[in-house]
C-alpha cells in the first residue's frame, strides 16, 4: 500500500499552506507532550523540559524540507536549471540551433495557421446571444439535389405551425446602391428581412429603433437600419443620421436605426430593409429567393424541429403534390449551414506530419549532439544521477529548442494569417463573415502548446532513451576516445534519404510554383490592364419574382451596355459572369466518348463581345453569337493551351464536354466546342486561368462583371459611366468601379505573398536539410574514426579508406535523389526547365553531403595508428 499512501500524501499536500500549518501543529503537540513527560517523570523545570524535548525531536526545518520534497515539486527547481542549461547548449551549437528553430517555426506556423482558419470555417461560433440555437429552415429538392429558395408560401406555413422554432425570419440578401442627400454614394451588402430578425439576433440598435411589423406593410414609408460602418461612411458618425433620408436605388428610405459596431447579419451585411414580398402575390415555388432563419425554442432540440418539419412537409405535399412532391423541409444549425465540409479539416494532417518529419530530423541531430556528450552522461550516471533525471534534463533542452521554434512560429502564424486572410477576402471581393477572427484563439494556443510538448518528446525522447540505456555505465571507461558507443544503425540512412527526398521533391515544386505566381510569369506580352474600367453590376427589387427580376436585369444591363458603347473614349464594352481567373470554382468535366480520367477546369460565362474587347483572338472555329445566349443547345469556346493538353493533337472543334457534378439537372447537358481562343492567359489577369467559356445568360446571373475598354485614362470616365448606368435604372447597384489594373492588385499582392511564403519555407527546408546532412555525415564518419585508424595501422591505402567513406554517403544521397525525383518528376516533366530544377537541387544535396564527409575523414586519417590501437 506504499503507492496508495504516497499518492494520497501528494494529493493532500497540494494545499501547501494548510499542510505546513498542520505539520507545525503536530510538531508542537509532540514537543509539548514530551516536555510534559519530562516535567512529570524527571522533575525538570518547564524551560529545561522544553529545551530537552526540542533536542530530542530534532531539526524542525529538516522535516519541513522533507515534506516539501514529498509534494513532488522538488523536481521543479532542477527542471528550471535544466532549462537554463538547455539555453546554454543551444548557444554552444548555433548553426544547428538556428536550423532547428527555423524548421520547427515553419512547421508550427503552417499547422497553427491552418488549424485557426479551419476552426473558423468548419466550426464557426455564432457570436450572438443564443447563437448556437439559430437554425436555417429550408426546402430541399430531392430530385434536383439543391435547395429551393423560392419558399415564401412555405415560410408563412412554417411561421404559423412551428412550435420548436421561434422568431422565424425570411431574408433576401442583395447588393444595394445607396446615396445620401449630399450625394455620398456607396454600394453595400444589404438584406431585405422580416422585422422578427431583430428579436432573433437579440441585439438592440445603438441608436434609434429596429424594424417593426408596421414597416413591412405595403405602402408604409420605407425604413432602413444601417450598420456602424455605414453610419461612419455615409454620415461621419453623426447622431443626426437618425431620421435622415437615404436613396436606395430609386426609392427614398428613412434611417430609423444604427446597429452597434461589429454587427453584421446574416453574414456580413451592412443594411437592413423590410421584406415586403407577400406570399399571396406569387404562385407556389415562385417569387423572390429567400433564406429562412429561426431560433430553437428553449428546451427544444434540432431533432424535434426536424420531426415537426417533416410532419408539416407531409401535409403540404398532400395538399400541393404538383409543386411539393420532391421537397423535403429541413433544419440545420446556422453554424453548420455556413461552414465548410469537415473533410477539409483532414488537410491539417499533412501539416502535422510535416512537423513530425521535421521533429524526427531535429531528433537525429540532437542524437548526434548527445553522442558527443556520452562521457558527461556516463560520469553523471556513475555519480548517482538517475535515468529519470538524465532524461528529464535532455527533454528540458529539447523543450527549449521547440519552445523557441513555437514562439517564432506563433508570431509568424499571426502575422501571416492576418495578411493572408485580408488578401483572401479582397480577392473574394467581400468582407469577412461577422464571426470570423484572423487572430489566434485560446484553443489554437492550446493546440500550439500540445504541438510544442509533443515535438519536444520526439526530439528529446529518443536521444535521451538511447543515451541513458543499459550499456551507459559500460561505456564509462572509454568516453571521448575517438568514437562513440552510440550507434545510429539504419536510422541515419533513413534520415539522410528522407531529407534528400523531401528537398528534391518539394524545392523544385516550390520554385516552379512561386515563379508562376510572380507577375512577370504571366505571359511574354504585357497586358494593357490600365486601359480598362471594370465594375460589378447587380439589380434586385423587392417583391419581384426571381424570373421577372432576371429578365428585367438582363434588359437594363443590355441597355446600359449600349449607352456606354456610344460614349466618347469608349472602344468596347462586354460582360462576363465574373472577372476571368477570379473566384471561379473548379468543375469536374468529361469529354464525350473519352474514358480518360480528367482533372478539373475553370469555366466562365462571357457575352459575344468579350473576346474582342479583351484582345483575345479566335484562332479556330467561331466566336459567340447573340442567339447562343437563347439557344437550348450548349456551345463552348476553349482556350488554345488547354485544348492542346486535353485533346492531345485532336481538333477540339465539334467535341462535346459536360460537367457531371453540376446541380439541378445541368450535369447532363453537353456543350459543343465551336471555337478556340488564344490570348486569354494574358487577358485573364493574375488569377488562375479560365479554360472554357460559355455564352453569358444575364437573366440567370445575380450580377455581371462589366468590362469597358477606353482610348484614354479609364479613371477619368468612371464618374461619367456611374451616372450613365444609374440613369438607365437607379436600382442597379455598382460595385468596385475601377481600372482593371487596380482590380488586379489584390490578386497580384496575394500571389506575391504566397510566392514569398513558399520561398521562406523552401529556404528554411533547404538550410535545415543541408545542416542536417552535413551533421549526420560528420557524425557517421566520426563514429568510424577508430576503425579508420586501425585499418591505417594495418597498412590500408588511405585513398581506399576515403573512397569507402564517400561511397556510403553517396549511396544514401543517391537513393534520396531517386525517391524525391520520382515523386516530383511527374508534375514537373512537362514544365519548361522542370527537370533542370530537380537536377540542380539534387546536385546541391550531393555536394553538401560529400562536403560533410571531408573534414571528419581528414581528421580520422590524421589519427596515429598507435593511438588507435591503444584506444582499442
Amino acid at each position: 500500500m506504499r503507492w496508495y499512501d504516497a499518492t494520497r500524501a501528494r494529493l493532500r499536500l497540494l494545499w501547501a499552506r494548510a499542510s505546513e500549518t498542520r505539520m507545525n501543529e503536530e510538531m508542537r503537540f509532540h514537543i509539548e507532550m514530551e516536555a510534559a513527560r519530562l516535567e512529570r517523570e524527571e522533575q525538570l523545570t518547564p524551560a529545561e523540559a522544553q529545551r530537552r524535548a526540542r533536542v530530542a525531536f530534532g531539526g524542525q526545518d529538516r522535516y519541513r524540507e522533507e515534506m516539501r520534497d514529498g509534494r513532488g515539486l522538488a523536481w521543479l527547481s532542477g527542471f528550471t536549471l535544466d532549462l537554463k542549461l538547455g539555453v546554454r547548449m543551444l548557444a554552444k551549437y548555433p548553426i544547428m540551433t538556428v536550423a532547428g528553430v527555423l524548421a520547427i517555426a515553419v512547421a508550427v506556423a503552417l499547422a497553427v495557421s491552418y488549424f485557426e482558419f479551419m476552426k473558423d470555417m468548419i466550426a464557426p461560433k455564432i457570436t450572438l446571444p443564443g447563437g448556437d440555437r439559430i437554425v436555417q429552415v429550408r426546402n430541399w429538392d430531392a430530385r434536383a439535389g439543391a435547395q429551393e429558395r423560392r419558399s415564401l408560401h412555405d415560410f408563412e406555413t412554417w411561421r404559423e405551425a412551428l412550435t420548436t422554432v421561434e422568431n422565424l425570419t425570411a431574408l433576401s440578401v442583395t447588393e444595394l446602391g445607396v446615396a445620401t442627400e449630399d450625394q455620398r454614394i456607396a454600394t453595400l451588402d444589404g438584406v431585405r428581412t422580416s422585422a422578427s430578425m431583430f428579436q432573433l439576433v437579440e441585439v438592440a440598435p445603438l441608436l434609434g429603433r429596429p424594424l417593426t411589423a408596421a414597416d413591412e406593410e405595403p405602402g408604409a414609408p420605407l425604413a432602413i437600419v444601417i450598420s456602424h460602418y455605414a453610419w461612419q461612411t455615409l454620415f461621419d458618425g453623426e447622431r443626426s443620421a437618425i431620421g435622415r433620408t437615404l436613396r436606395v436605388g430609386s426609392e427614398p428610405a428613412t434611417v430609423v436605426g444604427i446597429m452597434p459596431e461589429g454587427f453584421r447579419f446574416p453574414i456580413n451585411e451592412e443594411l437592413w430593409l423590410p421584406l415586403r414580398a407577400q406570399a399571396l402575390q406569387f404562385e407556389r415555388r415562385a417569387g423572390p429567393e429567400i433564406t429562412v432563419l429561426g431560433k430553437l425554442a428553449r428546451g427544444a432540440t434540432l431533432e424535434q424541429a426536424e420531426a415537426e418539419l417533416a410532419a408539416i412537409g407531409q401535409r403540404t405535399t398532400r395538399e400541393f403534390p404538383l409543386t411539393h412532391e420532391q421537397l423535403r423541409p429541413q433544419a440545420r444549425r446556422l453554424a453548420d449551414a455556413v461552414a465548410m465540409t469537415p473533410f477539409v479539416a483532414l488537410l491539417n494532417l499533412p501539416f502535422i506530419l510535416f512537423l513530425v518529419v521535421v521533429c524526427g530530423n531535429v531528433a537525429t541531430l540532437v542524437f548526434a549532439r548527445t553522442a558527443t556528450r556520452e562521457g558527461e552522461i556516463a560520469v553523471r550516471s556513475a555519480l548517482g544521477a538517475s535515468r529519470r533525471r538524465l532524461v528529464l534534463q535532455l527533454f528540458a533542452e529539447s523543450l527549449v529548442l521547440t519552445g523557441a521554434g513555437a514562439v517564432l512560429g506563433v508570431f509568424a502564424a499571426r502575422w501571416g494569417l492576418e495578411r493572408a486572410m485580408a488578401l483572401f477576402w479582397q480577392v473574394q471581393e467581400m468582407t469577412p463573415p461577422f464571426w470570423f477572427d484572423s487572430g489566434l484563439s485560446p484553443s489554437t494556443m492550446l493546440y500550439t502548446v500540445v504541438l510544442t510538448i509533443t515535438a519536444a518528446f520526439i526530439i528529446g525522447g529518443l536521444p535521451a532513451l538511447k543515451a541513458t540505456g543499459r550499456k551507459l555505465r559500460h561505456r564509462l571507461a572509454q568516453p571521448g576516445s575517438g568514437g562513440s558507443g552510440m550507434k545510429f544503425g539504419a536510422i541515419s540512412t533513413f534520415v539522410v534519404v528522407a531529407q534528400v527526398a523531401i528537398c528534391v521533391a518539394f524545392l523544385p515544386f516550390a520554385i516552379a510554383t512561386g515563379r508562376e505566381l510572380l507577375p512577370e510569369a504571366r505571359g511574354a506580352e504585357p497586358y494593357p490592364a490600365d486601359a480598362y474600367l471594370t465594375a460589378r453590376l447587380s439589380r434586385s427589387v423587392d417583391g419581384e419574382d426571381a424570373s421577372v427580376q432576371g429578365m428585367q436585369r438582363a434588359a437594363v444591363l443590355t441597355e446600359a451596355q449600349r449607352r456606354i458603347a456610344a460614349q466618347d473614349g469608349v472602344t468596347g464594352v462586354a460582360y462576363a459572369n465574373r472577372m476571368p481567373g477570379f473566384n471561379h470554382i473548379d468543375e469536374t468535366f468529361e469529354i464525350e466518348g473519352d474514358t480518360t480520367a480528367y482533372d478539373q477546369v475553370r469555366v466562365s460565362g462571357v457575352d459575344e463581345h468579350f473576346f474582342d474587347v479583351v484582345g483575345a483572338r479566335i484562332i479556330a472555329g467561331r466566336g459567340f453569337r447573340p442567339e447562343d445566349r437563347r439557344s437550348e443547345l450548349g456551345v463552348a469556346i476553349v482556350a488554345s493551351d488547354w485544348a492542346r493538353e486535353v485533346f492531345a493533337g485532336r481538333s477540339p472543334l465539334g467535341q462535346r464536354i459536360r460537367y457531371p457534378e453540376r446541380p439541378d439537372g445541368q450535369g447532363a447537358r453537353w456543350y459543343e466546342v465551336v471555337g478556340v481562343v488564344n490570348g486569354m492567359t494574358r487577358a485573364g489577369g493574375p488569377g488562375s486561368p479560365v479554360a472554357v467559356f460559355e455564352p453569358l445568360r444575364l437573366e440567370e446571373q445575380a450580377s455581371a462583371q462589366l468590362y469597358v475598354r477606353t482610348s484614354g485614362a479609364p479613371e477619368t470616365l468612371a464618374p461619367q459611366l456611374h451616372e450613365l448606368i444609374l440613369a438607365v435604372d437607379p436600382a442597379i447597384a455598382i460595385a468596385n468601379l475601377q481600372p482593371l489594373d487596380v482590380a488586379w492588385q489584390p490578386v497580384q499582392r496575394s500571389d506575391t505573398f504566397f510566392a514569398g511564403a513558399l520561398s521562406v519555407v523552401a529556404g528554411v527546408l533547404l538550410l535545415f536539410a543541408l545542416v542536417g546532412i552535413f551533421a549526420l555525415m560528420s557524425f557517421t564518419v566520426s563514429q568510424r574514426a577508430r576503425e579508420i585508424g586501425i585499418r591505417a595501422a594495418l597498412g590500408a591505402d588511405p585513398r581506399r579508406l576515403v573512397l569507402s567513406i564517400f561511397s556510403r554517403a553517396f549511396g544514401q544521397i543517391a537513393l534520396g535523389v531517386i525517391v524525391g525525383g520520382a515523386l516530383v518528376s511527374v508534375h514537373l516533366a512537362g514544365m519548361p526547365g522542370g527537370l533542370a530544377l530537380v537536377g540542380s537541387v539534387a546536385g546541391l544535396m550531393v555536394a553538401f553531403g560529400l562536403i560533410g564527409c571531408v573534414l571528419p575523414a581528414l581528421r580520422a586519417l590524421r589519427i596515429q595508428p598507435t593511438q588507435a590501437l591503444r584506444a582499442e
